[in-house]
């Protein structure tokens, strides 16, 4: 019960931040308060959850960063920071949607070369996703929010 709440409420939350829904971002940062208690609690993610939790710590620290200048240590850096960690454990980065993932936090944390090799990495995998085509729009488009 409680692994089908993480999955289906974060994928949700954070689809409403992507979304811009008045009120969405609060729930969100909410939700990501419940799931850090949870884990401080001694319980540990799946490699699905730990991909949910880190997407919508993605989507947050983009949400904050429509609303005040990024810098080290400002609330967007810090959620793109925490997304970043939770994809370190588990062997994550073996699989193509936490790769793109790592590249697209990367990025907006400055790591040009990191999200560039993972942007690489992708290119020559069998793995197609709206988000690897979004991380390649990015890596073109527009400067890192990081720097």
């Amino acid at each position: 019960k409680v692994r089908w709440r993480l999955v289906l409420q974060g994928r949700l939350l954070a689809l409403r931040v992507r979304a811009g829904l008045p009120g969405a971002t609060p729930v969100l940062q909410a939700w990501l308060t419940e799931v850090a208690a949870f884990e401080a609690a001694g319980h540990k993610l799946d490699a699905e959850q730990a991909l949910i939790a880190a997407a919508a710590g993605l989507a947050l620290g983009d949400a904050l960063h429509r609303t005040a200048p990024v810098d080290l240590s400002s609330p967007a850096a810090q959620a793109w920071r925490l997304a970043q960690a939770r994809l370190q454990s588990d062997g994550q980065q073996q699989r193509g949607p936490a790769t793109t993932l790592a590249a697209r936090l990367a990025w907006r944390l400055g790591a040009a070369q990191e999200a560039r090799a993972g942007a690489e990495k992708l290119a020559s995998s069998p793995y197609r996703h709206r988000d690897v085509l979004a991380l390649r729009d990015e890596l073109l488009q527009r400067p890192a929010p990081g720097r």
